[in-house]
């Protein structure tokens, strides 16, 4: 039995994560580090990515933090901060990157917002759904009002078309405004608002932990 166990740790050492990460079940979510509550060095969030649209040209320019002052769930949210519009959505986002979807299948992406009322009542950002690298295909995107100064919940569901394994982000295009907001609790899962799989704080499990788990139960045998 030893044996066998080696065999399968060296074969796990060299195939892909992926091949031995369990099938993400409908409603779970898909997003790790969705409440924003484990920050980086500097309050840059863990697994997340910030085009601050100061490439190419664009003309854009934000930042943003990690906020302990202010949290829909937790203690914690993500500050986004406007510095310069370009005035075109896509110039600037917030990205959750090597995500996957399944084709044919309905996925809904939500999370929770508020504006700074320093800044106004209301502002727009767009959700957008694309390949990670050339040629940037893009699968999905709407144009979402954020409404008040108050935290609030925001949906987007929508059909896919595609099947994409760990090539796409799932993301907000911010850069049509330069208004501060806040977003937390950040959500992608399979199926409607009414199939999410609720826990007291979302939580998604990384690959890591899968492969963890799956050599777990070979070990137990």
């Amino acid at each position: 039995m030893k044996w066998l166990i080696l065999a399968l740790f060296i074969l796990m050492s060299f195939l892909p994560l992926q091949a031995f990460a369990a099938k993400w079940a409908k409603g779970e979510n898909r997003i790790g580090n969705s409440t924003f509550e484990n920050d980086t060095v500097g309050g840059i969030p863990a697994e997340w990515n910030l085009e601050d649209g100061t490439c190419c040209g664009r003309g854009a320019e934000y930042a943003w933090m990690v906020d302990n002052t202010t949290a829909h769930t937790g203690k914690k949210s993500l500050k986004i901060i406007g510095k310069k519009s370009s005035g075109t959505d896509w110039h600037a986002k917030v990205r959750y990157m090597n995500s996957s979807m399944e084709a044919g299948r309905k996925f809904t992406i939500a999370f929770w917002a508020k504006v700074d009322e320093k800044e106004g009542k209301s502002r727009n950002v767009s959700t957008s759904v694309q390949m990670q690298h050339d040629p940037w295909t893009f699968y999905h995107g709407i144009k979402i009002f954020l409404e008040s100064n108050d935290w609030v919940e925001y949906f987007d569901t929508f059909d896919a078309t595609d099947n994409v394994d760990a090539d796409m982000w799932v993301a907000l295009a911010i850069g049509e405004q330069d208004i501060d907001f806040w977003i937390d609790d950040f959500r992608f899962f399979e199926g409607l608002p009414k199939d999410e799989k609720v826990t007291a704080l979302p939580k998604s499990v990384s690959q890591m932990e899968r492969v963890a788990s799956f050599w777990g139960k070979i070990k137990s045998q």
